[in-house]
């Protein structure tokens, strides 16, 4: 009688021993670490009946329907621009790997790299803090977190003590006024001031690469939502406006992009493969990211644009906006959406800014403005 024959491709040595010893007794297993392994056991031992692998083979040849963002790419390297160093990681919730995993922990976790300190954006390591954030300490790595939203907005050199390398791995949003560029920014000074060399990880931008939209910012405007003069909507990734930000400021810091791998301008982010993490609280889809690049400029006014709602920047109201006319759509307007609904809105969750209770908005829920159907 012959034995199945299984092939489990899996670059943790533990969970692939687990694998083996569960299924060794019914069947006949064969190991590899990587596709490349994996290729060559094919090659050798077949056939095979089934292989076994994660969502994505460990360096696996780059399928069209997938993108590698800078972490993954440190991976497949096995972390060679980290070594020796001692790393500072500026990250939240969004760095992760396509598989899921922490930058913190695989840094941690990496040969020869000391992971020392890491530095957290606006709302913090996990991403929900809608007010200033305090310090802290990583529970699973025990790494002191220093908030890059408290007290100071810059790494001191305080927290740059005995770090030699930063890496940045945040998710931006692709839009000027997100706080994420500006933490990249102090950043990018502070090191330079320290003489401590920048890689920063690139990440897709989630409304694509190919869009730029709105005016550029009036220099004397420059401010923490306003960090550099660069149009509303960006359409660079984190990593093109690292290099854009440090040679028009001058900044004279050792700065080195990790490109992605197999992301095109046109991508939109659910094209690419990756995993949706919320990249702050009010911001939970692509349409979101998108719908933010406009309405978020109506929060500079006396509308609430439904933060702390089930909708945010989805909506738009006021309490003064109770009455809509019969004829509302004969009369001139900036209509931003597809229809107005007479209903009232209120907050859903706490927010420093909690929206107002409005009875009447403009509803944006329909196809999305410069996204196609």
């Amino acid at each position: 009688m012959t034995t199945t024959r299984l092939l489990i491709v899996e670059d943790d040595e533990d969970i692939r021993s687990q694998m083996q010893w569960a299924l060794g007794n019914d069947y006949e297993v064969l190991t590899a670490t990587n596709a490349r392994q994996a290729l060559s056991v094919l090659d050798e031992q077949a056939p095979v009946a089934a292989v076994i692998t994660d969502q994505r083979m460990p360096e696996t040849i780059l399928t069209p329907d997938r993108v590698l963002t800078g972490i993954d790419v440190l991976v497949d390297q096995k972390f060679s621009m980290l070594q020796g160093h001692s790393v500072g990681l500026v990250t939240n919730q969004t760095g992760i790997d396509l598989r899921g995993r922490r930058a913190i922990d695989l840094i941690a976790a990496a040969p020869n790299v000391r992971l020392t300190a890491i530095f957290s954006p606006e709302h913090g390591l996990m991403g929900t803090a809608d007010s200033d954030v305090p310090n802290s300490r990583d529970l699973l790595t025990s790494r002191p977190v220093w908030s890059l939203y408290g007290s100071t907005r810059r790494p001191t050199s305080a927290m740059l003590k005995d770090i030699t390398l930063l890496v940045f791995d945040i998710q931006d949003v692709g839009v000027r006024y997100y706080t994420y560029l500006t933490t990249l920014i102090y950043v990018m000074e502070e090191a330079a001031k320290q003489k401590i060399p920048v890689l920063v990880l690139d990440r897709p931008n989630p409304i694509n690469g190919r869009v730029v939209e709105g005016p550029l910012m009036d220099p004397d405007l420059q401010s923490f939502t306003a960090p550099h003069p660069i149009p509303v909507r960006t359409g660079m990734t984190i990593g093109e406006f690292a290099k854009l930000a440090a040679a028009e400021r001058k900044i004279p810091v050792s700065l080195t992009v990790v490109p992605m791998v197999g992301w095109d301008r046109d991508h939109w982010f659910d094209e690419t493969g990756l995993p949706w993490v919320n990249p702050s609280p009010n911001i939970r889809s692509v349409t979101q990211a998108l719908l933010y690049s406009g309405v978020g400029l109506l929060e500079a006014t006396n509308l609430s644009v439904g933060r702390g709602t089930d909708m945010p920047f989805e909506v738009i109201g006021a309490p003064w906006m109770a009455i809509v006319p019969e004829d509302w759509w004969r009369r001139p307007a900036i209509i931003i959406s597809s229809e107005v609904l007479p209903q009232p809105l209120g907050p859903t969750m706490t927010t420093k800014r909690p929206a107002p209770t409005v009875s009447a908005m403009f509803s944006s829920a329909g196809t999305a403005p410069s996204r196609p159907a």
